[in-house]
């Protein structure tokens, strides 16, 4: 059973945030307010991005993919943004190397055991640049969920 459940009120299409600190800020005042995460979220996924960087490099399309403890959660959830202009993250692979990305798909877990196999199924899907573009140029919500649910 899949474990992705995107639904069309969590895409977020042509956002602009000028840094990386004010798409945090937002994004975890739209999950307060939809009661999808506990006080302490926006210190944690900053704090755990400073540490574990989630830019991933794939090529021609890059995103990326933030996330932090299942105790600040209060949902399992995916969440995407997909950005007019790119914002700058650190690469998960090379905390020294930064990676553009217009695609941030962000991961939420209430419990720890559903992680990996969340993070398993995305991966199979982001690594395919077609996927990634379909994203990038979708004119709408729709057109974002067709190309999770294919």
């Amino acid at each position: 059973m899949s474990l992705i459940k995107l639904e069309e009120k969590y895409i977020f299409l042509n956002q602009s945030f000028s840094n990386q600190e004010e798409y945090f800020q937002k994004i975890t005042e739209k999950l307060m307010t939809e009661n999808m995460v506990k006080e302490g979220y926006l210190e944690s996924i900053t704090k755990r991005e400073t540490t574990y960087p989630t830019g991933l490099y794939i090529g021609e399309r890059s995103i990326a993919i933030p996330h932090t403890d299942y105790q600040l959660s209060n949902v399992t959830a995916i969440l995407v943004s997909v950005l007019k202009d790119s914002l700058h993250f650190q690469r998960m692979d090379d905390p020294e190397e930064m990676v553009s990305v217009n695609v941030i798909i962000h991961l939420l877990f209430d419990s720890p055991d559903k992680q990996p196999q969340l993070l398993k199924e995305l991966m199979s899907k982001v690594t395919n640049q077609d996927f990634l573009q379909a994203i990038m140029e979708a004119k709408s919500k729709t057109e974002v969920l067709t190309a999770f649910n294919q």
